[in-house]
Parts: C-alpha cells; structure tokens; sequence
C-alpha cells in the first residue's frame, strides 16, 4: 500500500467518522460484501510438484526389501568405518 492509498483511506475514515453509527455499519457491510464476490482476475493457481505416490514410484524397485539382517550389518559396516572398532 503506498502512501497516496493510505492518505485516501484516511481522508474516507475523517469524512465518515461522525456520521451516525447506522450508516458507518452500513458502509463497512458494504465494503466486506465487495471482498465476498467472486475475482475474476485471479491468478491461475500455482503448478505443484509431483504427488507422494509419484515421488514413492522413482525409487521403486524389482528387489525385495533387504531383511533385518542385511541392514544390521550395513550398520556395523558403517560404524567400523566411522568409529574403527
């Protein structure tokens, strides 16, 4: 917002700020019903990225899944080398 807006919205608030408390309801109803209409200018939403599904389906593979076994021993493997013992 920049300051021509601002000094606008100011000079509206002065000009209706005494009137009685009916008319001010009545405005500010008024101006809330302008913000429930639909936009016709909306921006076209923004392109997301692939699903979760899709993201599951590029590591997919023909392998079954390692059992417990196996990955136990990728984690000693990796502990000998990070720690040597």
């Amino acid at each position: 917002m920049n300051v021509t807006e601002i000094e606008e919205i100011v000079g509206i608030v002065r000009r209706v700020e005494f009137w009685p408390e009916a008319a001010r309801i009545i405005l500010a109803r008024r101006i809330l019903q302008t913000l429930e209409r639909p936009r016709t200018s909306q921006l076209p939403p923004v392109p997301r990225g692939p699903t979760a599904a899709e993201i599951a389906g590029w590591f997919k593979t023909d392998k079954p899944a390692p059992d417990d076994a196996t990955v136990k021993g990728w984690i000693d493997q990796y502990r000998m080398e990070k720690y040597g013992k």
